[in-house]
């Protein structure tokens, strides 16, 4: 990444919008199979008909694929180093594109969670396209580039449910078109996954034609490669020309030397940076986890009892305004506050989104239903947690700029997405967990879920005080 300190460059936007287009892919084909993954998992089998077993064996698909790009993600980081970002990118997509049509054309559950774990395997390769927009930014216009993210994933994972809760079962849903079909009788999750498995193929099929290739080393190797050619056509040889360039060997060993040992690269800002990206991972997806299971959840046992459609508006509305104001106002807030601030205020804010939980509650064991009042309070809630949603990329900010080298990009990028997998393995089963032992066991009235979480984002905000309070080439 060129540091700057003059005004802001204009952003790549060719480029920055492919790269985002292939970002857009993964949470696509990630969260496509969430609104059938159930009913999957019932008709399979594989809990020999106990309803009460399906949340775990879900879970445990779930899992798996977190657990696979977490075990993946740094060897695409590192192999992007040796090889170029371009081709470990393309390998991705072409890999989402045939595991997702594997799992659309699985019939037992051990071939479903096979598909959905080596998928996960190839999502590993998600830290390479930051590295990406880390290399075709400067610090001048990374904020601008960054913003994008939230938007891109929001999006991503409210079109992905969309498409498999509308597509899924068409032979019943559309017995006059797709109910004479008799493969959409045999494989009913087929479409969904087949929609999905397209978008990952038009990826892989654009970045070929028009990606390119940001990795330092790899550009250098090209400039050498065309100026040995035009000596070769032009026999003019330069002595000045030649050592503009390193010789092959050296870029060979620039190469291998691109990707330091973890330990190498764990200094404190670094260690700072992804204890604070720890915290922030693991609360977003427990609210994530614990916001369908609220709304789902009865009213007497502190819930507001929704169906699985107003459900869907809701995360779906939700989702959408939370893209937008990310887009519109995250670069401003980095400008205007910096990162260290811009951390504080919107992860402090995930406290109020979680202590809003037995309030709401609360509203609707008194009006026995969803008045004006809890509707007010959801509103507020989901607001805090769209502001919440800027610590996602502040703290993306803090890690690249404590990267000790522009060879150690991959790495620390590969570590990053390895505390973010791990994470949100960890959190949905932790969560939801908690949420029954609450419920169950009428600890603290049923919330005692929440004011654990809470805690929690108080010793996350601990961590975040040890933050720098200006990074290079920012506040």
């Amino acid at each position: 990444m060129t540091r700057s300190s003059d005004a802001r460059t204009p952003l790549p936007a060719f480029q920055l919008g492919i790269i985002l287009f292939i970002q857009a892919a993964e949470p696509i084909t990630a969260s496509v199979i969430f609104p059938f993954v159930n009913q999957f998992v019932l008709e399979s089998g594989v809990t020999g008909g106990d309803e009460r077993k399906v949340g775990y064996y879900a879970g445990i698909i779930g899992s798996l694929f977190f657990l696979s790009e977490f075990v993946t993600v740094l060897f695409w980081s590192r192999l992007s180093d040796r090889i170029g970002r371009k081709p470990v990118l393309l390998a991705g997509m072409v890999g989402l594109f045939v595991t997702i049509l594997s799992a659309g054309l699985s019939k037992s559950y051990a071939a479903f969670a096979l598909s959905r774990c080596i998928q996960g395997a190839f999502n590993g390769n998600v830290g390479v396209a930051k590295n990406v927009m880390v290399e075709i930014t400067d610090s001048s216009n990374i904020a601008d580039a960054f913003s994008f993210l939230p938007p891109v994933w929001t999006m991503g994972n409210t079109f992905g449910p969309l498409i498999g809760g509308e597509l899924a079962d068409p032979g019943s849903r559309w017995p006059g078109t797709f109910g004479k079909i008799p493969f959409f009788i045999e494989y009913p999750y087929f479409l969904p996954c087949a929609t999905a498995s397209f978008f990952a193929l038009l990826c892989s099929i654009l970045g070929a034609l028009v990606l390119k290739e940001t990795h330092p080393t790899k550009l250098a190797e090209k400039r050498q490669s065309n100026l040995a050619a035009s000596r070769r056509d032009y026999g003019s040889i330069n002595n000045e020309s030649v050592e503009e360039y390193p010789a092959a060997e050296d870029t060979s060993s620039a190469a291998d030397a691109s990707s330091p040992s973890i330990r190498s690269v764990l200094i404190q800002p670094i260690v700072i940076s992804l204890t604070t990206h720890a915290f922030q991972a693991v609360t977003m997806e427990s609210f994530r986890t614990l916001l369908p299971l609220m709304l789902s959840t009865s009213i007497h046992l502190g819930g507001l009892a929704l169906s699985s459609a107003r459900i869907g508006t809701i995360m779906a509305i939700w989702g959408f305004c939370n893209g937008g104001f990310q887009l519109v106002f995250f670069a401003r807030a980095i400008r205007k506050f910096g990162p260290k601030k811009t951390f504080g205020i919107a992860y402090g804010s995930y406290a109020i989104c979680f202590a809003l939980y037995p309030i709401m509650s609360y509203f609707a064991k008194r009006a026995n239903g969803v008045d004006a009042k809890v509707i007010c309070v959801l509103v507020v809630q989901l607001s805090c947690f769209v502001l919440g949603a800027m610590s996602y990329g502040s703290n993306q900010l803090f890690i690249i700029a404590a990267v000790p080298g522009q060879n150690s990009l991959a790495t620390v990028n590969g570590l990053t997405q390895m505390v973010s997998s791990i994470m949100r393995s960890l959190a949905p089963s932790i969560s939801s967990s908690l949420f029954s032992l609450s419920v169950e066991h009428n600890l603290l009235g049923g919330y005692l879920v929440y004011l654990i979480i809470v805690l929690t984002i108080m010793v996350g905000l601990y961590a975040a005080s040890r933050l720098p309070d200006k990074i290079e080439g920012g506040r």
